[in-house]
């Protein structure tokens, strides 16, 4: 069972049985919701073909108490962390995540997660 379905299981469990979840399983119950919401945050703001290419499920890993996307560019290790309505865009290099950019969620959002990417692997940020 992954993690994500235990979490649904532990929300429909509270629910059906009348029982509020504790602060510490709270979270970890509600970490499903907040990457579905994350996810759907992405679907309105880059296409499906460009999702596929950087968040298909074998190069990423997704961290609902952060609200961010862990994702691999060949050789090149991004997390994408949703602050409010807008992301940030970090590289990460041996181990320390570089701010590369703030992404505004409107028309633009994808071109400019794209060029920040490019950007970060040609060393021109």
């Amino acid at each position: 069972m992954t993690s994500t379905l235990a979490g649904y299981i532990r929300l429909a469990r509270s629910r059906v049985y009348s029982n509020s979840l504790n602060a510490q399983a709270r979270p970890n119950a509600l970490g499903p919701y907040v990457i579905e919401d994350f996810k759907r945050f992405l679907s309105r703001n880059v296409q499906r073909a460009v999702q596929a290419e950087l968040f298909s499920d074998a190069r990423s890993t997704w961290h609902p108490d952060s609200r961010s996307v862990q994702f691999a560019v060949d050789d090149d290790t991004f997390v994408l962390q949703q602050i409010g309505l807008n992301c940030r865009l970090f590289h990460s290099i041996q181990g320390r995540n570089i701010p590369m950019a703030l992404l505004a969620a409107n028309s633009q959002f994808e071109d400019r997660l794209l060029v920040a990417i490019d950007d970060a692997i040609r060393g021109e940020n």
